[in-house]
């Protein structure tokens, strides 16, 4: 039972990878990097010479082209998950540029061999260099992408930061003018102080009752000040 967790843990975890990647996929990231693969495929067949650049060429370099498109696609939106989940960007860049490298030579190895076109392409020395077409291609619009993710995640948290701590100033605020509402007014607690005094000096009956009444009234107004301060620390702030 035990074996069989800890085997299902790594495998969802790589579930929930693959799904945050695919869920990156747009309608907008994939049609730009098909489009530019291809113009990548097309400016290689225009480059070669007519006897060469037949049709049957022109398919199969559009189809090796939006294959490796699409692998810089995954890369790209892999390496920025792996990027939000910790790893450092030039780590993630190595990383994801040698699955996608791989992954391409083995989907033109298996379109060579669809195309007939394996022995043209000098057999191993062809897989060394779709090795490396990935990142002479695509390497310079991966790392900018990633760097750019990067910076924009960076600048999101300083505006978090800064929101965070204009809303902490807003409560303190709204809390000193709660309390200052709730208080009672200093010129009022004297002029009624003075007035108690001047009954005590007349020997007014009353006078003891209207002491009670102010130290009463002082009494719930402090109280009162704490009740307001605590509720304005609690009070949840609206974000808009």
């Amino acid at each position: 039972m035990g074996a069989s967790s800890a085997f299902s843990s790594p495998g969802r975890a790589a579930a929930r990878f693959a799904a945050a990647v695919l869920g990156g996929v747009t309608w907008r990231i994939a049609l730009a990097t098909q489009l530019l693969g291809l113009l990548f495929a097309t400016t290689d067949w225009l480059s070669r010479g007519e006897h060469v650049a037949t049709r049957r060429l022109l398919v199969y370099l559009l189809c090796a082209q939006a294959v490796m498109a699409m692998f810089a696609m995954l890369a790209a939106l892999a390496g920025d998950e792996i990027v939000r989940r910790g790893w450092r960007t030039w780590r993630a860049f190595v990383v994801v540029l040698l699955c996608a490298s791989v992954a391409n030579v083995v989907a033109r190895w298996m379109l060579d061999v669809g195309f007939g076109v394996f022995a043209s392409r000098h057999g191993p020395a062809g897989m060394v260099n779709d090795f490396f077409d990935v990142g002479l291609i695509w390497g310079t619009a991966l790392m900018v992408y990633l760097n750019r993710q990067s910076t924009t995640r960076f600048l999101w948290r300083l505006r978090d930061d800064e929101l965070e701590r204009a809303h902490a100033e807003r409560r303190v605020i709204a809390s000193r003018i709660a309390v200052a509402e709730a208080g009672m007014d200093p010129a009022l607690a004297l002029r009624r102080l003075a007035e108690i005094r001047e009954l005590y000096a007349a020997g007014v009956s009353g006078a003891d009752g209207k002491l009670e009444e102010l130290i009463d009234a002082l009494r719930s107004t402090v109280a009162r000040c704490a009740a307001v301060e605590r509720a304005a620390a609690q009070r949840p702030e609206t974000r808009w």
